[in-house]
This record gives structure tokens, C-alpha cells and sequence, in this order.
């Protein structure tokens, strides 16, 4: 309206300047009077408010224009951190961050537990004798206890006349959902560890029990990033299936590792970020009689299109290669020196094998994972056995002041949960780089069993 008020008030003026022109020598128009300029101008005026009062009104009487509302912007939940673990009298307990901890299973034949993605039910093994297993579930919550498997249905399952009973090799949570997929293992009376290399699945909700592939056609799996697709190793092949068992294809093979025990090996392969592609390391077959052959890292397509050596790099007897979160680089251990020094080099490289590093040599020498960020990394030496945390160029130190660090898992960036015996007992801690360790809770005497956990974040 600004604009329009200016336009009419030049237009007004000039009018005005028109007539006061009359006055000009030569001019032969009649002057106008006083009142003839005072009548134009409030007519003018009049006429202008006029139209002004009618737009108005126009403006104010118009349909206004439908806009969208917004979609109200999500407000993301602060997360915490829930783990459930067992203590030495085999019982579950639970404990969310910032409160104390709360026994969730009493049943004392607890062997482990998994925590479900949304960190909503949990699912564990039972068994009394470590020959028979049964699967079962329950709120973390609380609640009752529901029966998944038992173990008339476990041995349903066996396929060797030898074994005793069936367990649950591998079990994990389909990504996302309330279901989980299982490989079997035959318990037997002496030693002697073997895998069916099958796969099944269990709704965790209605407990309906669905046999994906059968003893041989399936594997130890490892679930894509999206969750849509599945890797199934075997001690001589690496396979790809849907999530349902179907479309099967074998995208990589090689040749089975001695072991020099009554286990047999399997490759750990690792999805790339996108879902598209698979790498994983192989130790050579003989690594003890064959010292001069190298552990390959290969890359397979998903899809079955191809497969692709990255790198070859000789590490300790059957060494394997840590691949880095973001699967840019690689960490692994080589033998120096005479075997009595016990002596190890601690090597991070590139994936194709380049810039290849040997950051650290000591006796006793272990790497324990790499953080999230794919940059640091936990590692320990010495008899002691305390994790220090390094980088590559930046140098080592104490990754928590408790010492003797085990079961390393990273929560994010900055916290990670192990466990460490102190004064002859368990112990479960929330540790920082660097910092203090979180003392949970004490499970029990370090000499009569070994704390397994599991976190939701």
C-alpha cells in the first residue's frame, strides 16, 4: 500500500504544478481561483480514499491461500544405556543408566543373553547340564518368562546320531524386529565342537518356529546393514541370502584352514556400509606348517558378479585381520624375533596393504577392536594385560585407570562397556578414554565362570 499511496500523491502534485502553471507569462488560460484548486484537490482526495477504501475491503473479502502446515520437527529421545548380563549364580540382571541394577531372571541355569534393537525384550539360553538348551524370552520390563525352543524341540533338531542335545550356536535379532535367527550346534559327552550349518527363525511374540534352511544350506550369518539381506559362512564358502532363506547364491569360496583343534574355522566377513559388497580375510590353510604364506583380504560383490584381492599381509598363525568400522584400514599381528620372547609386532595399514605401519612390539601383544571412529584403537601388552587406546602418529595410553580390560564393546565415540577382574571377582564397567571405569556390578569369583553381557543403545 505504500507504494500505491506514493504513486497517487505524485500524481497529485503534478496536477497541482499544472495548474499553478497557469500563473506563467504567456500562459493564456485563465488563472483558477483559490476555491477552484481547494475543489480539485478534495475531490481528488475523495476519489483516491474511495478506491483505497474499495481494495481495502477487496484485500480483506479475498480467499486466502491454503498453505501446508509443517510437519512438527521430531524431537529425538535422549538415549540411554541398558545392559543385561549374568553373574556367577547364573542369573540375569539388568541395569539402565542412571539407576541401580535389578535381577530380571531367577532361574540360575542362565548361559546368555541378547538384547533386542529397541532394547524392549530379551532373549536367553538356558541350560543346567551345558549338553541341554532351551531359548527363552522375557520384557526387559519384566514379566513373565516365555518358553521359545525347548529342549525336546532342540533335539527334534539333531542330525548326528552321536549327539546328545541341540543349542543355539548364534543367535541374533533380526535388525529391527521381534524375531530371531539361530544356527545349531550338537552337544556331545566328550570334545568336539561342530556347527549345522542351518538357519531358523522364531517370532519372539507369538513364538511361531520356522526352519529357513536345512542342515548345510545355511551358515553362521551376518545381516546386511539394511537387515534385508544375509551372509552365511561355512568352513569352505561365504553365501548371500534374502532375510526370508530364499534366493541363495555363493559368492565366495576357499579352502578350509587347520585349526590343530576339534573346531573348525570360519571367516568372519564384514558388509560394506552400502549393503553391495562383503570383505573378509583368510588365513592360509596351513598357517603353522606354511609360515610363509599370507593371510588374503578379498573383497565379493553381494550379488555374486565377482570377487577382488584388496591385499595380502603375513600375520601371527591364524591371525586374524581387524577391519576398521568404515573398512578403510586394517590392524593385525606379526611374530618377531625367536618364539621363547614371545615378541609381536602390531601393524595398521591401508586396506590394499599400503602405508603399512608397525606401530607397537611387545610381548604378549593383543589387539581388542578399533573404535567407532575407525581411527583409535584398543590394543594390550605385557603380563599385565592392561588396554591401552591408540591412533596412528598420536601415541598410546591407559584406557581406563582399572586396568586388565576384556570383552571391549563400544556404545558410541566415547563409551564402551568391559569387563575386569579385580580383587579375584568379575567386574562390569562403563568406561571413557582415559578416565575412570564405572564399576556396574560385581558378577562373581573371576575362577568359576566368565560374565557375558549385552547393551541397546
Amino acid at each position: 500500500m505504500k507504494s500505491k499511496r506514493l504513486a497517487f500523491l505524485m500524481v497529485l502534485f503534478m496536477l497541482l504544478g499544472t495548474m499553478l502553471a497557469c500563473n506563467l507569462p504567456g500562459s493564456v488560460s485563465s488563472e483558477p481561483s483559490e476555491e477552484d484548486v481547494a475543489t480539485v484537490v478534495a475531490e481528488t482526495l475523495a476519489e483516491e480514499e474511495g478506491k483505497g477504501i474499495v481494495e481495502a475491503t477487496q484485500e480483506a473479502t479475498a480467499t486466502p491461500e491454503e498453505t501446508a502446515t509443517p510437519e512438527p520437527t521430531p524431537t529425538e529421545l535422549p538415549k540411554t544405556l541398558k545392559l543385561v548380563y549374568t553373574n556367577a549364580d547364573r542369573d540375569l540382571w539388568k541395569w539402565v543408566e542412571g539407576d541401580t541394577v535389578t535381577r530380571l531372571v531367577d532361574t540360575g541355569d542362565v548361559v546368555d543373553a541378547n538384547i533386542s534393537d529397541d532394547g524392549t525384550m530379551v532373549a536367553f539360553v538356558r541350560s543346567s547340564d551345558y549338553l541341554h538348551f532351551s531359548l527363552w524370552v522375557v520384557d526387559f520390563a519384566g514379566g513373565p518368562l516365555r518358553e521359545l525352543v525347548s529342549e525336546a524341540e532342540f533335539a527334534e533338531m539333531k542330525n548326528d546320531k552321536d549327539a546328545v542335545g541341540i543349542e543355539p550356536y548364534v543367535y541374533e535379532w533380526f535388525p529391527g524386529e521381534h524375531v530371531l535367527a539361530f544356527v545349531t550346534s550338537p552337544t556331545f559327552e566328550g570334545p568336539g565342537l561342530f556347527v549345522n550349518d542351518d538357519l531358523w527363525r522364531v517370532d519372539a511374540v507369538n513364538g511361531e518356529l520356522t526352519q529357513l534352511l536345512a542342515p548345510g544350506q545355511g551358515g553362521v550369518f551376518y545381516f546386511s546393514p539394511e537387515g534385508g539381506q544375509i551372509a552365511l559362512v561355512t568352513p569352505s564358502t561365504i553365501s548371500v541370502v534374502d532375510s526370508n532363506g530364499q534366493n541363495r547364491h555363493e559368492v565366495f569360496q576357499y579352502d578350509p584352514v587347520l585349526t590343530y583343534s576339534e573346531y573348525r574355522y570360519y571367516a568372519v566377513p564384514k558388509w560394506m556400509p552400502d549393503g553391495k559388497s562383503l570383505r573378509v580375510s583368510i588365513s592360509p590353510v596351513d598357517s603353522l606348517g606354511e609360515m610363509d604364506r599370507p593371510t588374503l583380504i578379498w573383497q565379493a560383490e553381494a550379488g555374486g558378479l565377482g570377487v577382488n584381492l584388496l591385499s595380502e599381509v603375513y600375520t601371527i598363525p591364524l591371525g586374524s585381520v581387524e577391519l576398521s568400522p568404515d573398512q578403510s584400514s586394517i590392524a593385525y599381528l606379526k611374530e618377531v624375533g625367536e618364539p621363547s620372547e614371545n615378541l609381536r609386532e602390531l601393524h595398521i595399514a591401508k586396506v590394499d596393504g599400503s602405508a603399512d605401519t608397525v606401530y607397537h612390539i611387545a610381548k604378549y601383544m593383543e589387539f581388542a577392536g578399533w573404535a567407532p571412529d575407525s581411527k583409535r584403537f584398543a590394543f594390550s601388552f605385557g603380563e599385565s594385560g592392561d588396554t591401552q587406546l591408540g591412533e596412528l602418529g598420536v601415541g598410546f595410553f591407559p584406557l581406563t585407570n582399572v586396568g586388565g580390560e576384556k570383552g571391549i564393546n563400544w556404545v558410541d565415540d566415547d563409551t564402551f562397556i568391559f569387563v575386569a577382574v579385580k580383587n579375584g571377582s568379575w567386574g562390569i564397567y562403563v568406561g571413557h578414554p582415559g578416565g575412570l571405569g564405572t564399576l556396574i556390578d560385581v558378577p562373581g569369583e573371576s575362577d568359576s565362570f566368565f560374565p557375558t553381557y549385552s547393551f541397546d543403545y
